[in-house]
């Protein structure tokens, strides 16, 4: 039992040394996670994260806490009225985006590998969006402009659902071979966003009624806590995307003052600031243990020096996918060269890698090409935070809902 505490401990410890190495070295503190979660699993087996094991086997439910948390978070940080403006921009990147990394990594798998089409289409969707906990951990500590920052979030958004929805699509394809047509999946991406959005709309708009009327102002979090989780339950099993309801019920009540001063509303609304605070340690616990737990569940036994050649092939084929997509729709971007390599896979690719086998599907080296693209997508977004250079000498602005409103207090005071 003792040692069970002392893993936790060191990771914890690790998760602070992670923020402070990023800070003086701009390493990624994701890496270095993932990284001693390399260690304690597959390297040195203290933790058994077999493909077999317990642990691994709560990828799916580990992932989909993690997302709440941190999508929460990220809602909160975000400025609305600022976000609206990239909203148009970041959708019409992301779907570019996605589709040209789509069929890119089909193609390249068919003549290089001899795969099939459809199993090169489902590799493509497992690989074919970013991470959301992960590009929200490390645009808040980038210096890259508003712009970039609220794209790159809403990208890494829009394409969990994007690749999960993809995979399981063409899943079905595979086992009943039976073609789907396009309008059907159109159809069903459409009716997963719009639920989502409503529900978070509706909720948020709720809650803050709920919590101006509460007289217990001390468990506000864990109340709070246990509506965004609700909220994510409901969303799922009524259709919708929980992770984009979670995000929008953030997004409102972080920005719940402005948005009520701008209705011209007699009371303003706004969140207590403790919830706040609370949630920032919340996401720092949640972080830590997410990314270790990432490289604890890393399954590269079968890896070669083949397949490792065509992971890095991948790796190009996302980054000339960005690429293109920043030349036709975001050609005057000055933050083109980090949003490009900005593009790191998580757990999201991680738990698709093993849905083929879950289905029936043989695809050989289909595990080991996803979590190698996990590892080289992440190095990538370091270098892209290197490409930002260092932080300045004095003391950094504030990040995340702090910026946020910081930004507010400015605004008013010029107004």
């Amino acid at each position: 039992m003792y040692e069970l505490f002392f893993v936790l401990s060191l990771i914890l410890f690790s998760g602070f040394a992670a923020n402070i190495i990023f800070e003086r070295t701009r390493i990624s503190p994701v890496l270095v996670l993932m990284a001693l979660g390399f260690v304690l699993g597959p390297m040195l087996r203290v933790v058994d994260s077999s493909s077999g094991s317990a642990l691994a086997g709560l990828a799916p439910f580990i992932g989909a806490l993690a997302l709440i948390i941190m999508l929460f978070d990220g809602g909160l940080s975000l400025p609305l009225f600022q976000l609206i403006r990239t909203i148009p921009k970041a959708v019409a990147f992301t779907l570019l985006t996605f589709l040209l990394t789509l069929v890119g990594v089909s193609l390249f798998v068919h003549f290089a590998m001899g795969w099939d089409l459809l199993s090169g289409l489902l590799l493509g969707a497992a690989l074919g969006g970013t991470s959301s906990a992960i590009v929200i951990a490390l645009v808040e500590k980038s210096r890259a402009g508003a712009e970039a920052r609220h794209l790159l979030t809403l990208e890494s958004t829009i394409t969990d659902a994007l690749c999960i929805i993809s995979a399981i699509v063409i899943i079905q394809i595979i086992v009943a071979k039976v073609n789907i047509e396009p309008v059907a999946v159109l159809g069903l991406l459409a009716s997963a966003f719009s639920v989502a959005i409503v529900a978070g709309l509706v909720a948020s708009i709720a809650w803050l009624f709920i919590l101006r009327r509460l007289a217990q102002k001390n468990l506000m979090y864990m109340l709070t806590l246990a509506a965004i989780l609700l909220l994510y339950a409901m969303v799922e099993a009524a259709g919708g995307n929980g992770a984009i309801s979670v995000f929008v019920f953030g997004l409102v009540l972080g920005n719940a003052k402005r948005i009520s001063s701008a209705l011209g509303l007699s009371s303003v609304y706004q969140l207590d600031r403790r919830i706040a605070d609370f949630q920032a340690e919340a996401t720092f616990f949640t972080r830590t243990f997410f990314f270790v737990y990432l490289g604890m569940i890393m399954d590269l036994d079968g890896l070669t020096w083949a397949l490792a050649a065509v992971s890095i092939a991948l790796l190009a084929i996302f980054y000339l996918a960005r690429r293109l997509s920043l030349r036709a729709l975001l050609p005057a971007t000055s933050d083109a060269s980090f949003i490009a390599w900005m593009m790191p896979r998580g757990l999201a690719a991680a738990v698709l890698a093993g849905l083929p086998a879950a289905s029936g599907i043989a695809i050989p080296g289909f595990v080991e090409l996803t979590f190698t693209a996990i590892i080289l997508t992440n190095v990538a977004a370091t270098i892209g935070q290197f490409g930002m250079g260092k932080p300045p000498a004095a003391a950094p602005a504030p990040a995340g809902r702090h910026a946020n409103e910081k930004m507010r207090g400015k605004e008013k005071k010029r107004a």
